[in-house]
């Protein structure tokens, strides 16, 4: 799993940092082999993290983190404990939605905005075409967003086509290493 965490350290001022695995991490830099930064102010504590689709997804996103104020980080590192609002009432972070797995795995956080867009292109495509392989609908997918889709398209596809399934808004036939879905 690759994520961007924020801790915040015993001085009261926070770390960002991208990972592939959190706990690990937050247990190096406790222990002060993470960061010169985080063991000069041991003890510290995971204040947020949000999963992304990938390292270099990480990597963007630690950035823009890490130019945020300490009272965005601040109020960011609250959401889990509000409705996702600042003191202001202004977004600090996307909504949210959790991913279905059809053999039960784990799913994935992902922006409900960038979901949503995806699942329509899916849908599109299966109304007209009917049935097609997952090969196909990945080439169609690629056409249709690109340029227009902030992120990894064959990642989202696969993950929400999997929610999809499970959920049975569609159906996927699997024969001999293919796969076959249709609405």
């Amino acid at each position: 799993m690759f994520c961007v965490y924020i801790l915040k350290c015993a001085d009261g001022t926070f770390y960002t940092g991208a990972t592939k695995d959190l706990e690990r991490r937050i247990a190096e830099h406790n222990s002060g082999r993470a960061s010169k930064y985080t063991r000069m102010r041991l003890p510290v504590e995971l204040h947020y993290w949000e999963e992304t689709p990938d390292w270099s997804a990480s990597l963007k996103r630690e950035a823009q983190v890490k130019k945020f104020t300490h009272r965005r980080k601040s109020e960011i590192s609250n959401i889990a404990l509000s409705d996702g609002k600042s003191s202001e009432g202004m977004d600090i972070m996307p909504e949210k939605i959790t991913t279905l797995h059809p053999e039960g795995k784990k799913g994935v956080n992902i922006d409900k905005d960038k979901y949503e867009m995806m699942k329509d292109a899916i849908l599109a495509i299966l109304h007209e075409s009917g049935e097609i392989t997952f090969g196909g609908l990945m080439e169609l997918i690629e056409k249709r967003l690109a340029g227009k889709f902030d992120g990894s398209i064959s990642w989202y596809c696969t993950n929400i086509k999997l929610d999809l399934e499970a959920r049975k808004t569609i159906t996927v036939t699997r024969l001999k290493g293919r796969q076959t879905i249709r609405v």
